[in-house]
Formats: structure tokens, sequence, C-alpha cells
């Protein structure tokens, strides 16, 4: 059992919820909060490359590319739909309880990378520090 995870909930587990993997893959603190790679997340999986078209994510106070943001295929688009549904239907199965703890854990994480997540939007967005 991982600390802060639901009773019998493995998050590395092949057959764990969904979205208790994705919560674990998408906030993992190995990622720069200063990103220069973007990827689709798809079915647990982060895609990029495969001569996907895409467009730079610009830095609106500099103008400065920031990233590159690939764009999704039709078939990464039909792939993500299949994957949303089998995740619903888990996410369905899933208690209230249990669906409660997944979201106050996913909110605490937020919270507690908040100035990684604020550096981010303030790059992204023109937004002000203190307002991200």
């Amino acid at each position: 059992m991982i600390v802060g995870w639901p009773d019998g909930v493995n998050p590395t587990s092949k057959d764990a919820n969904p979205y208790v993997t994705t919560i674990a893959a998408m906030t993992k603190t190995t990622r720069s909060p200063m990103y220069t790679d973007l990827a689709l997340y798809i079915d647990g999986k982060w895609v990029n490359g495969g001569g996907r078209k895409g467009e730079d994510v610009l830095n609106p106070a500099t103008e400065k590319p920031l990233a590159h943001l690939p764009h999704a295929s039709k078939a990464d688009l039909d792939e993500a739909l299949e994957a949303a549904k089998k995740g619903f239907a888990l996410w369905r199965a899933t208690s209230a309880y249990d669906r409660a703890k997944i979201m106050r854990k996913a909110a605490d994480l937020m919270r507690e990378r908040h100035d990684a997540i604020s550096k981010v939007l303030v790059q992204e967005q023109g937004k002000v520090y203190v307002e991200a």
C-alpha cells in the first residue's frame, strides 16, 4: 500500500484504477516545471513524435517558444476516447468514498506543487504570479 492512496489500490499495478495511475504519472516530480517537451497523455502513456504536426507554445510577454505541442491525430483521438470509456466504467464502479480520497490526493498534490504550477502558468499564459 502507498501512503495517501485508497486502501487496496496500488497505482503501479496493471489493473489499478486508471484515474489513480493518471494522477501518479501526471504529477511525477521528475518533470521540469519549465517544460520543453510536451506530449499527449493517452491510455496511461505519453505519446509524442511519430511525424505529428504541432505548434509552438509561446510566452506572451516575450513571444519566444516555450515548447512544442504535438497535435493529436484522428487515431490518437479514437484511442483517447476508448481509454476514456474504459476509465469512466472503472471510475463509476469506484465507491464515492474512494473517489473522494483520490480527488483529495490530487488536490493535495496540486497544493504541494503550487510554486511549479504557478511558474508554468506565468510563462505560458502571461498571468501575474499571485493570480497563477
